[in-house]
């Protein structure tokens, strides 16, 4: 069945970070109307290890929005954050955890980097690299982390969702 082409209403700046970098942003209109992004903020750069998973709400369409929550700020990156909610009204938001700043290419531009990972054990590496989830029961007013995942879709409930809708 085809599908009508979304329609642009807006193009504007909804977040901005003074000197820093914002990437991979997903957006989700909740049931009771608000909009939820959710991103990789405060960032020097494409690849840093300084990722958080932040978010901002908008309570009027999109016209205005809060400024930027973190919502997770592991000591590796945390990058590409995605949301849905539920049909039960939990909101889910997905990331993973990077150390591709490790790179010696990287390493060798941005020697400072090696100090993100002067107190990280290696038994706290392995706790946390991988895929995460946060969950909230309130609009996102708070956010409850459960653990890591084996990957975007383990067991994240899709089962709940109306067959056919994403």
């Amino acid at each position: 069945k085809s599908q009508p082409r979304a329609e642009i209403a807006w193009v504007k700046d909804i977040c901005v970070e003074k000197d820093r970098y914002i990437g991979w942003p997903s957006v989700c209109r909740l049931r009771n109307g608000d909009l939820i992004a959710v991103f990789s903020g405060d960032r020097d750069q494409h690849i840093c290890p300084y990722g958080k998973v932040q978010m901002i709400r908008s309570k009027d369409g999109g016209e205005t929005w809060s400024a930027p929550k973190t919502i997770a700020d592991g000591p590796l990156d945390d990058r590409d954050a995605g949301i849905v909610q539920m049909t039960d009204g939990e909101i889910v938001v997905t990331y993973f955890t990077s150390v591709a700043y490790r790179a010696p290419g990287i390493l060798k531009r941005h020697p400072e980097y090696r100090m993100a990972d002067e107190n990280l054990t290696p038994e706290i590496e392995k706790a946390s690299i991988g895929y995460f989830r946060l969950v909230s029961r309130d609009n996102g007013e708070t956010w409850r982390a459960v653990g890591g995942i084996g990957s975007f879709f383990t067991d994240i409930r899709f089962d709940r969702m109306v067959a056919g809708r994403l």
